[in-house]
């Protein structure tokens, strides 16, 4: 049903029980998330690494150079504390927006040594470069996170 179809004297009615709606059946799916669920999800995270350099005809275009992607390391305790946290904040009915989820995972050192010689080559040639990490996920058209290194 469309919101617009409800009658405006009890519109404001409607949208409140639906939003109390949705915001249990959240923290309920919050609350019996399974260890496997979140261990699916962080299987298909990748750490992507690219590299930018300026545009010798425009100092203000940037040129897509490189592009490395790893899967991030985890284990059964990244995925118990990521579970701990998502439970805390639906019983905590979800008033604190900056809950605190960050949690450090680690890279395969292959990756590693990869981007130290594809950041080494750059710094050798002095060209002008930037570097932006992603953090993405296959069903997400879009790095979720994102940081730019000059």
């Amino acid at each position: 049903m469309n919101i617009a179809c409800v009658p405006l004297d009890v519109r404001d009615s409607y949208l409140s029980k639906l939003s109390a709606l949705q915001q249990r059946t959240m923290q309920e799916d919050m609350i019996n998330m399974l260890p496997e669920q979140i261990s699916n999800v962080l299987s298909e995270l990748e750490l992507e690494m690219r590299i930018f350099t300026v545009s010798p005809q425009d100092s203000t275009a940037l040129i897509h150079n490189a592009t490395v992607k790893t899967r991030i390391v985890f284990d059964a305790q990244h995925v118990e504390k990521i579970r701990g946290r998502s439970v805390a904040q639906s019983i905590q009915n979800l008033v604190q927006p900056q809950f605190d989820m960050i949690t450090n995972f680690a890279v395969h050192r292959s990756f590693q040594r990869l981007i130290r010689g594809i950041l080494g080559r750059h710094h050798l040639q002095q060209t002008q470069s930037s570097v932006c990490f992603a953090l993405t996920h296959p069903l997400l058209p879009l790095g979720f996170y994102k940081l730019n290194v000059c």
